[in-house]
Order: C-alpha cells, then structure tokens, then sequence
C-alpha cells in the first residue's frame, strides 16, 4: 500500500471517530462520572543496595520483583531518614493527612542470605511525598530478621542502615 493510501485511511479514521459521539453524551445528565482534575508528573527516587549478612542469616522482606530481577524491599519493612541538626530522623510527610502504608509483612515474599552471603535490593519513594529537599543526607533503613517465621510473627528485628547519599 502507498503512503498516500495509507494516509487517506488514516485521515478517514480519525474523521470517522470524531464524527462519533461520546459514551459520556450518550449517557445521562445524573450519571455518576469522573473528571481528570489534575495530572502531574511523579518524581520517583530509587536506591540501590546490598545487604550481606555477617555470622548469622537475614531474611528480608520483599514486596514485587522489577523486569529487571531486582527484588524491592517492602515499605513497611524500609524506612527514609534525613540527617538534622538534631541528628537522623525519618523522613517526614509533606501533608500531615496521611500516612503511608504497604503490603503486610506476612503476605511479602522473603530473601533468605545464608552467612557470609549478600544479595541487591531497591527502595523507590517519591520525592514529593517527603519533607527532603536536593543536597540533604538521607539514608535507608531496612529491618531484617534471622528467619522467615520471624518476619511473618513480627518478632523483633534487626535495623540495618545503608551509607550516607545525597538526594540528586
């Protein structure tokens, strides 16, 4: 087919679909609807890390496997902080209406490091849901436990802390 024929049918088409009507005016004055009130763009942070057990073994809970096999670390499990004049606290929200949340601990799937073994992780927030700013000192924190039973009774766990990084 020519690239004339092949722009006509595509001219036709587009004509044809807005010749037609709408399924929101075909439908009713007092139907429920959705309105777009905004869309924006989310500025998403992801951290890369290892995790390597020493003497004894961590299980770390993981919520979703990216295309790539890299396994993130559930949210509720991870935690952001921000180093102040008063030292590292958590990342605080930018609204004080919500809270954040995540898949339960006992529904996550567990990576098992045997001693003396490691493994990569990611942690992905978006920026704009944190009080932090470009250029201040953040570090992850993951807890992590010496076996999956623990994870899943919520015994105490182990915090563990990535280095020192930059929000870019």
């Amino acid at each position: 087919m020519d690239s004339k024929r092949v722009m006509k049918s595509l001219v036709m088409i587009l004509l044809f679909g807005a010749a037609m009507p709408s399924s929101a005016h075909l439908e009713s004055a007092d139907a429920p609807a959705i309105d777009n009130l905004s869309v924006s763009k989310v500025s998403l942070v992801q951290v890369r890390f290892r995790v390597d057990a020493s003497e004894q073994a961590l299980a770390i809970p993981y919520c979703m496997t990216d295309e790539a096999g890299s396994e993130q670390t559930c949210s509720l499990a991870t935690s952001l902080q921000v180093k102040t004049p008063q030292g590292w606290r958590s990342a605080g929200l930018r609204s004080n209406s919500g809270v954040l949340g995540g898949v339960p601990l006992s529904s996550a799937k567990i990576r098992l490091l045997q001693p003396h073994t490691g493994a990569y992780f990611r942690f992905t927030f978006a920026q704009h849901l944190f009080k932090i700013d470009r250029g201040q000192q953040l570090r992850v924190i993951v807890d992590a436990w010496p076996n999956e039973q623990a994870v899943v009774t919520s015994a105490p766990s182990v915090r563990l802390q990535s280095p020192v990084f930059q929000l870019p």
